[in-house]
């Protein structure tokens, strides 16, 4: 998975969701996350890497080390990667 520094409202409300059921949660803490940010340095959530340096290298790397590719939880981030070369 990989974030911007705002997530999606998708993934806000599908948060909330596993919250106020406990569904889902033990198997998106389990997962990696990747987030994009040049504010944010600490994040909350288990299994956590901020992606630093160049967004179109990172992201490249990111995707040859995961085959089943990335889900992108972010609409602004989404916009970003639109314009990269891979």
């Amino acid at each position: 998975m990989l974030f911007g520094r705002t997530p999606g409202p998708k993934w806000r409300e599908t948060r909330k969701r596993h919250r106020r059921t406990g569904t889902g949660r033990k198997k998106r803490e389990a997962k990696p996350k990747y987030v994009v940010s040049t504010t944010r340095r600490d994040f909350p959530w288990s299994n956590t890497h901020h992606v630093e340096g160049d967004l179109s290298r990172a992201v490249k790397a990111l995707k040859e080390a995961t085959p089943r590719g990335l889900l992108v939880g972010s609409p602004k981030l989404s916009a970003a990667l639109q314009g990269l070369p891979f």
